[in-house]
């Protein structure tokens, strides 16, 4: 007897836990990084490098001589550039290895070979393959070439510069490369057709708006250039006469590999109302130049604000900025309280901010799916709790009518638990694989609604009548108690295990298509219900089947027309189910119509006029 009562106080509670919600809840978390905070998710802030650029950094364009080049792929994958004649406007395909007879390619090599910056090895590396790939041999280069010294250089001299001997000419000359402006400061004149030919005012305009150009487009420039020193070697080469009156040989200008595949999936955050600021530590040119194509921000509608800037704005004034959500804002040159000014500014706005950058683990593709799976998640819950409830409603007021009736109990805990976890919460997982349509979410809202009702009552009233009619039949009389392991008992148990089981099947597919009739849908318009279903049907024949099962769970062999009344009886809450959806349609359509005024009734005064 008090083996009886405690499973009867465990059923009780099982049928009030929905250990299925909580199993699909909380499943796809494990295996689908989910977190709560991500489908609130109003901003997401964003830096450059490594979300928005993919590596390695390539060269894009290169100028020497009167041409400039264009390669059309990757340096490591393109055999030909694209070369256009600046004077002639003539553009044709060159190969690469055309190029090492070029006098202009050769020098700016020599200079890249033997003026390092130890600062920058990853440019000198991407510049190094240029060279190579256009067949120079740089071996060669600093085989045939002595260096004599190396100019210091500063984080605000910003050039590099090397004097170097030929082993062979016995000619000395300074190489020196940098920062475009600087390099052109010093240069008198321009390496033109082997000569060198002055740089007037016009000349030194023109060098100025390429050189701007090309950094609007978000590239990095490095200028070369060289100076023929004396024939006879110096004891001391100063920085005077050597970076003093030189010849410019050209420009390279490199980007960092820009990520377009993401713009699809930037455009999919946008239209999700969620906000992307650029938050990043490069240069404003730069950044606006990378946030512009990858259509991040509005080029007729954004403002930049760099480190500097944000200093000189005070809270209040940042978040009325930050308010305005029709402007797009690009934060440039920044440092780590930057980034922690903006963030906390954004949140006392109200926002739900979310970073897309490698320290948190995904980028912008990947937080775009985080994001999705994670409203999907939160959207379907209404779908869930309404599955779930039902089991559990209709399991607990079938185990107060036995309370009532004082009749055995018809659900053991272990077959809640089996019924929750291995049909219940395999049928909600597949419910929340679905996506919603705004005008579903506003309806899952109201979980207690008259879909619902119906539903629990259609499921109570088939599973109840079944199972005190199946007691009857065995000679149970109200008040009197059954043994456990009876066969009335065992057998009752059995068929409202499997027709509650089926019901919830049916259920699943009642949400998950609310408007149209299941007589209607094709066998895998849903593959994801549909290999549920399949999945349940083939645990309930394998759980009915076996004896060892049958034994551990309190069931028993069913009897081919105590099957077919399970069936039936399932077909029958079926349609109580379409015919209570038709029925739902047919009232929502008349309810419409007569609340839709028909124009020409609508002002009967003016149509009397």
């Amino acid at each position: 007897m008090n083996q009886e009562i405690i499973f009867n106080i465990l059923a009780t509670l099982g049928s009030i836990a929905p250990m299925s919600l909580i199993a699909s809840l909380n499943i796809p978390k494990f295996y689908l990084k989910l977190h709560g905070r991500l489908a609130k998710t109003t901003s997401i802030c964003t830096p450059i490098t490594g979300v928005l650029t993919k590596e390695p950094v390539e060269v894009k364009t290169f100028f020497f001589d009167k041409f400039k080049a264009r390669a059309e792929l990757n340096v490591a994958e393109s055999h030909h550039f694209k070369l256009l004649d600046i004077q002639s406007k003539l553009e044709i395909d060159v190969k690469r290895s055309e190029f090492q007879k070029e006098f202009a390619m050769n020098l700016m090599a020599i200079t890249t070979c033997l003026c390092h910056y130890e600062k920058m090895k990853n440019i000198e590396h991407i510049t190094e393959n240029l060279f190579k790939s256009c067949a120079i041999d740089l071996k060669k280069i600093h085989e045939e070439n002595q260096i004599i010294t190396k100019l210091p250089s500063t984080k605000e001299k910003k050039i590099s510069t090397v004097v170097a001997m030929n082993g062979k000419t016995k000619e000395i000359f300074a190489f020196s490369k940098g920062n475009p402006y600087k390099i052109l400061e010093k240069c008198t004149r321009e390496l033109i057709s082997r000569k060198r030919e002055s740089i007037d005012h016009q000349r030194r305009h023109k060098l100025k708006k390429r050189i701007e150009k090309m950094t609007k487009r978000g590239q990095k420039i490095i200028a070369f250039a060289y100076k023929p020193m004396p024939i006879k070697r110096l004891e001391n080469y100063s920085e005077q006469l050597c970076e003093h009156e030189m010849v410019l040989v050209g420009l390279i200008g490199l980007v960092e590999n820009i990520n377009t595949e993401l713009i699809p999936y930037i455009e999919e955050i946008k239209k999700n109302k969620i906000k992307i600021y650029v938050i990043s530590g490069v240069k404003e040119k730069k950044a606006v130049a990378i946030a512009t194509e990858m259509q991040i921000v509005n080029p007729n509608h954004f403002e930049a604000i760099d480190g500097l800037n944000l200093d000189s704005l005070d809270d209040e004034k940042l978040g009325k900025i930050l308010a305005n959500k029709e402007k797009d804002y690009i934060f440039c040159n920044i440092k780590p309280h930057h980034r922690t000014k903006i963030v906390e500014t954004l949140e006392k706005n109200g926002e739900v901010v979310t970073f897309a950058s490698k320290r948190h683990g995904h980028g912008i593709k990947e937080l775009l799916e985080h994001i999705d799976r994670s409203r999907k998640n939160k959207q379907n819950r209404g779908k869930l709790i309404s599955h779930a409830l039902n089991s559990k409603i209709t399991e607990l007021i079938l185990l107060l009518a036995a309370l009532i009736l004082q009749a055995p109990f018809p659900f053991s805990i272990y077959l809640i638990i089996t019924l929750d976890i291995l049909i219940n919460t395999i049928l909600e997982l597949a419910l929340n694989t679905e996506r919603n349509t705004d005008a579903q979410i506003i309806n899952e809202d109201k979980i207690f609604n008259a879909k619902f009702i119906s539903t629990c009552l259609f499921s109570t009233l088939a599973i109840g009548t079944i199972y005190f009619w199946n007691l009857l039949r065995f000679g149970w009389i109200p008040g009197e108690n059954i043994i456990l392991n009876s066969e009335a008992y065992l057998n009752s148990g059995t068929m409202i295990f499997i027709l509650l089981a089926i019901i919830q099947i049916i259920i699943a597919f009642e949400i998950r298509f609310k408007e149209k009739s299941l007589f209607k849908i094709k066998t895998f318009s849903n593959p994801y219900m549909m290999i549920s279903a399949i999945i349940c049907a083939l645990i309930l024949k394998i759980i009915t089947t076996y004896p060892a099962i049958e034994k551990i769970l309190g069931l028993t062999n069913l009897k081919t027309g105590e099957l077919m009344i399970v069936y039936f009886t399932a077909l029958l809450f079926l349609l109580l189910m379409e015919s209570h959806k038709v029925l739902m349609k047919y009232l929502k359509n008349n309810l419409t119509n007569e609340t839709t005024i028909p124009s020409h009734q609508s002002h009967p005064k003016k149509s009397e006029e």
